[in-house]
């Protein structure tokens, strides 16, 4: 078999899935889902998220329906989404991100969208490994996808997957499969423009500017940068590193212990991890009780990697609407490193500084 096949093998047999569909990411892989439904409409999706899976539903020509985070866990509020559903019946799909490697409400998402015959697409980009009540993420909803992205777990030099049980919904997605792009050749210097022009926007926005409509002009112009086929090159990549998946995960669990550990409870609040849950932690997530922006200036100026993901990107789309628990944690919310490149004394170090600087900042009113 080629490389491709074998990844697709090892895929399907750990998430539990008939079918699998090897991408150039997971946004490509999203957007295959949504395509290879029976019918176009509106697609719910967290207001807190990384803006790919957003475009991707633009690139659909559907319609993003955004909804409210639960801030015990900044993943999709069940309550939010039971109101959603109720007052609007054009809904074809829900893209449910385990943020952060943080397993979702389940449970209660899966048997709302199953009332409303709602397709559940579980995006598992930064939860390869995670479990709910024993059982893999990526192996719930009628689809699943996947990113090995170099900063992801398991994280290589790119490609994607789409994964299900619904032998429809994996032939035509592999039908619209053959009309996606190579990837770009110029994809390095893509990706360096969008950093620099996001992070310059997103600078002005912090700053109190309106720069929206500067937003809503990136997913056109970055266009090719998200949409492009796997390559062989991507899957022997992944293939030379699976064996490494559980010992990478074990290693991220463990710095996310010590960051619990060390930091100090009057400055840091943690996300809350249910115990029937197990989170691979992409990044381990805490609530920052004092002054953010300074904090994570003066975080950086030591050198210790540190971000603020995710903003509320609702209004960068035109929505409106107000999302009191999303808006919340867009202002609190902080992300710290679990590489496994990250060692337990240097976390401690960096725990130590970090419990410094917020103890010299003021607490937010």
């Amino acid at each position: 078999m080629s490389a491709v096949e074998d990844v697709c093998e090892l895929i399907k047999d750990y998430s539990d899935r008939r079918y699998a569909l090897f991408t150039g990411n997971a946004t490509t892989a999203i957007y295959l889902s949504l395509c290879a439904l029976p019918k176009k409409g509106k697609v719910i999706i967290p207001v807190n998220i990384c803006p790919n899976p957003v475009n991707a539903i633009l690139y659909a020509h559907m319609i993003p329906l955004f909804c409210d985070v639960d801030t015990n866990s900044n993943n999709m509020s069940s309550h939010s989404l039971k109101e959603l559903l109720q007052n609007n019946k054009d809904v074809v799909a829900i893209i449910l991100p385990h943020l952060y490697g943080m397993p979702c409400d389940l449970d209660e998402i899966l048997d709302l969208a199953e009332k409303q015959n709602v397709t559940v697409i579980e995006d598992v980009a930064q939860a390869l490994g995670s479990t709910y009540k024993g059982k893999r993420c990526g192996s719930f909803g009628q689809v699943s996808v996947l990113s090995f992205g170099s900063d992801k777990i398991l994280g290589r030099y790119g490609g994607g997957a789409l994964l299900t049980n619904n032998e429809d919904i994996y032939l035509k997605a592999l039908t619209l499969e053959h009309q996606i792009p190579l990837k770009p050749i110029d994809f390095i210097d893509l990706q360096m423009s969008y950093r620099k022009n996001y992070y310059e926007v997103q600078h002005l926005k912090e700053n109190g500017q309106d720069v929206d409509h500067i937003f809503a002009t990136f997913p056109q112009k970055f266009k090719s940068m998200y949409l492009f086929k796997g390559e062989t090159l991507m899957a022997k990549s992944i293939l030379e590193k699976w064996n490494e998946l559980q010992n990478e995960i074990e290693i991220r669990t463990e710095s996310a212990f010590n960051y619990e550990n060390f930091l100090d409870t009057n400055f840091f609040s943690k996300l809350t991890l249910s115990p029937d849950r197990q989170s691979s932690f992409w990044r381990y997530s805490i609530c920052f009780k004092r002054e953010r922006r300074e904090f994570l200036r003066l975080v950086r100026e030591k050198g210790i990697d540190i971000s603020a993901w995710y903003p509320s990107v609702h209004t960068w789309y035109g929505c409106k609407a107000r999302f009191p628990n999303g808006e919340f944690l867009s202002n609190q919310i902080i992300n710290l490193w679990t590489l496994p490149t990250n060692k337990p004394l240097e976390i401690k170090k960096n725990c130590t500084i970090l419990n410094q600087i917020a103890s010299q900042l003021q607490p937010t009113k």
